[in-house]
């Protein structure tokens, strides 16, 4: 599309330059009529036309691509000019005896001599330099004046950003005060509930550890390599799995199970939580001869996630499926090319296999 508008724009100011050279011709050689009563050969105008116009864009082309940042170097125009006049006066002087040679023009006095030619070679010469010059001055002036305006926009620009970045800092020291504040009020809350009900109902208390232990859990920044040991993990599922079965009363059907050595094994976290949350929010687990299954298994260096379930029935009125369009995201910023996701599903089952290739403690890996 940028592309179809500067081609656009190209044409447009072709078509430009062309109308003002027809009516300066046009101009010019009706003074002329007028001047002398007759008109040139044609191959006269076509000729020193080509010349002089091409003495406009040259000079123009020396004094724009000379003025730097609107600052032209006056010497190195000067020098260019100067050797450009001179092949001007050259060429104008050796066109017309080129032509008696080929036949065209007649053997003429006039044209022979070469006074004659300087001078009117050098008239021209100048006028369309001085005229070239105004115009290149105008483009460089033209250049500068958008220049300075696209840094005043871009200077406008970034003070509103840095104005936007000193907002959300702010407000990020605002929410990082609060989440320092807040999980410690809370693990006390819960600290002082555990303590006071544990006496009443020991299944109820320890209920209020698991929780306490969960939130703990999310709120706990990973280690420098943005990761945690397995065994942390599993035990944060297990945390979760607890709280689900005392909220529904031990009446869901769900088996979790674990293979391999999970102790040297370190992953980012939350991201098989996620996973398993949605057996809870889509999967029937009221069905004792359809229990869920959720087992992980660690052979050498691969964690195999593997996840089956019944679907329920009933319909579920808002999914933004953010949870899974993070996880995979994450998993590709940090596993990318080493982690597989499997999907298997009908009306009545879901079936979901996640392979990662991670490497133990021992080892790095680079992404």
């Amino acid at each position: 599309m940028k592309s179809i508008r500067f081609i656009g724009s190209k044409l447009l100011a072709l078509r430009w330059h062309l109308l003002f050279w027809a009516l300066f011709i046009t101009y010019e050689t009706i003074v002329a009529y007028y001047t002398t009563g007759a008109f040139s050969k044609i191959i006269d105008y076509i000729t020193f036309y080509i010349i002089n116009i091409a003495l406009f864009y040259l000079t123009a082309a020396i004094i724009v691509k000379n003025s730097v940042a609107g600052k032209p170097d006056y010497f190195k125009i000067a020098l260019y000019i100067l050797l450009e006049m001179f092949v001007y006066i050259a060429i104008k002087y050796y066109v017309p005896l080129l032509y008696v040679a080929m036949g065209i023009y007649k053997p003429n006095q006039k044209i022979l001599t070469f006074s004659a030619s300087l001078t009117g070679a050098i008239f021209r010469g100048i006028y369309f330099i001085g005229f070239a010059t105004a115009y290149a001055f105008m483009r460089v002036t033209l250049v500068s004046w958008r220049r300075i305006s696209e840094l005043d926009k871009q200077s406008l620009q970034n003070r509103l950003e840095q104005e936007m970045l000193q907002k959300n800092l702010l407000a990020s020291q605002y929410a990082f005060l609060k989440a320092q504040v807040n999980p410690h009020f809370l693990f006390n809350m819960l600290s002082f509930l555990h303590s006071q009900v544990y006496k009443y109902s020991e299944d109820l208390g320890d209920q209020i550890i698991h929780l306490a232990d969960l939130m703990r859990y999310a709120f706990t920044e990973p280690e420098s390599d943005g990761k945690v040991d397995l065994a942390a993990e599993i035990a944060h599922i297990d945390n979760y799995l607890s709280l689900n079965k005392t909220r529904f009363n031990d009446k869901i059907y769900l088996n979790f199970t674990t293979v391999g050595d999970i102790d040297n094994i370190r992953i980012i976290p939350l991201v098989l939580i996620t996973i398993i949350e949605n057996v809870f929010k889509y999967g029937d687990l009221s069905d004792p001869q359809n229990p869920a299954e959720i087992n992980i298994d660690v052979t050498d260096d691969q964690l195999h996630l593997h996840i089956s379930n019944k679907k329920t029935k009933r319909n579920h009125a808002f999914s933004s499926g953010i949870g899974m369009v993070n996880v995979q995201k994450r998993l590709d910023q940090t596993y990318p090319g080493r982690y597989e996701i499997k999907i298997d599903q009908d009306e009545r089952h879901y079936r979901l296999d996640l392979l990662i290739k991670v490497p133990e403690n021992n080892e790095v890996l680079y992404n």
